[in-house]
């Protein structure tokens, strides 16, 4: 604000509209970078974790075992893993890290002494580190094209 009575010159201080738009650009600019770096988490460290995952299962799968004599006929992926005592032996069964299209798969065969444990593999340069299961009865997700890899087997499979 410049008055003129007083033959003195004064200037309001603040930010011009100008200076406030590219304050504001520039933050969109960091803020698009930083949630593309966040959402693009590389397939090579969500395959880390999906083996990580399924070690864990595996350890509850044989605590639940030593104490049962088999193991559970199925397994609700997100939700607790009990005995029918009510026992807790996983407080949260993990879920695959890349929800969509991706599912993590617990086989167990009739008499359930023996299970196997699968994921599906995202990174293509790791599969050559796994097996591809092709069952039909076995689907690790769309995104998977319903291949299976990284079985883990239970100790007397």
């Amino acid at each position: 604000m410049v008055q003129r009575n007083n033959m003195q010159l004064t200037r309001s201080r603040g930010f011009t509209l100008i200076e406030l738009l590219m304050v504001i650009a520039l933050l969109g600019v960091l803020a698009t970078l930083i949630l593309f770096s966040v959402r693009n988490i590389s397939p090579h460290t969500r395959d880390s974790r999906r083996k990580q995952d399924l070690d864990q299962i595996r350890n509850s799968l044989e605590m639940y075992y030593t104490d049962n004599e088999s193991y559970p006929g199925g397994i609700v992926f997100g939700d607790s893993l009990k005995d029918s005592s009510g026992k807790v032996y996983m407080q949260k069964v993990p879920l695959d890290p890349k929800p969509t299209g991706y599912n993590y798969v617990y086989d167990v065969d009739d008499s359930r002494q023996s299970y196997t444990l699968y994921a599906c593999i995202e990174d293509p340069e790791s599969r050559d580190d796994y097996t591809e299961i092709t069952d039909e009865g076995i689907n690790c997700g769309t995104s998977c094209n319903n291949h299976c890899w990284l079985p883990i087997e239970s100790p007397g499979k």
